[in-house]
């Protein structure tokens, strides 16, 4: 019963410091969407950040853009984005905030885990979404580079002979060899093949890596652009072998 009450003063407190906008401390760190409701919406989720009376970053992992607002003050319970649209947010509980606007409603619970650094979450979006930007086209693979692990018997005669063999050459178990080029866009990643026939995949890329959705698999494709106009993929398998696919831009 005690408890109770505590968590109801608490809450009434918040509630006051809201409507006053005297503190908005308690909405500092991060809080995820639980309810979403945008009219043409490209995406189901997302990620507020707040601190010193700021909201930080409006972010998503599904959308066309991965930053969908920055930097904005809140001033009486509401912010302005950049386009001039007006958004008010309402407290429900300690943990729970609604923000609504011009067609626009999302229900949002605080983390349980918080990040460590806001500031750098917030970079890892914009460094994504920069990736993406630059990774968006027509890509052909044009070298294949093979290594052991590094704890590997590297004159071991099995391990040189697993080296040479094409049979692990493959990306998202697609032989390399059948491949003729690969495509993203902002939602999918489609793997073209030599026979006209094409295999594609909606994906989510952060800042190393481009996660492909296969049904209810995800394949991790670590990735690292090595210039404009080349990208790699390290992909790996359980014999301990690491290729380095190398993509060129057309």
């Amino acid at each position: 019963m005690k408890t109770s009450m505590l968590v109801l003063c608490i809450s009434l407190f918040q509630i006051s410091c809201l409507q006053k906008n005297s503190d908005l401390s308690f909405l500092n760190g991060e809080w995820i969407s639980d309810s979403l409701q945008v009219k043409n919406d490209d995406h189901w989720r997302e990620f507020l950040y707040f601190k010193n009376g700021k909201l930080l970053a409006q972010t998503t992992w599904w959308g066309q853009n991965y930053v969908l607002n920055k930097n904005l003050n809140i001033q009486k319970n509401q912010f302005t984005d950049a386009k001039g649209k007006i958004y008010s947010i309402n407290l429900i509980d300690s943990l729970t905030i609604e923000v609504k606007g011009n067609e626009y409603y999302g229900r949002f619970i605080k983390e349980k885990f918080q990040p460590e650094n806001i500031d750098s979450t917030i970079n890892e979006f914009e460094e994504a979404q920069k990736n993406r930007k630059q990774l968006i086209g027509t890509w052909k693979i044009i070298k294949l580079e093979k290594r052991l692990r590094s704890d590997a018997d590297q004159k071991d005669p099995i391990n040189q002979e697993f080296l040479k063999s094409t049979e692990f050459n493959k990306l998202l178990y697609i032989p390399i060899s059948s491949i003729n080029h690969i495509d993203l866009d902002q939602e999918n990643f489609t793997i073209h093949l030599k026979n006209g026939k094409n295999h594609q995949y909606p994906y989510i890329l952060d800042t190393n890596s481009i996660d492909v959705y296969s049904g209810d698999v995800i394949y991790p494709l670590k990735y690292k652009i090595e210039s404009p106009q080349q990208f790699k993929i390290e992909t790996y398998n359980t014999i301990g072998i690491y290729i380095d696919i190398i993509f060129a831009k057309q």
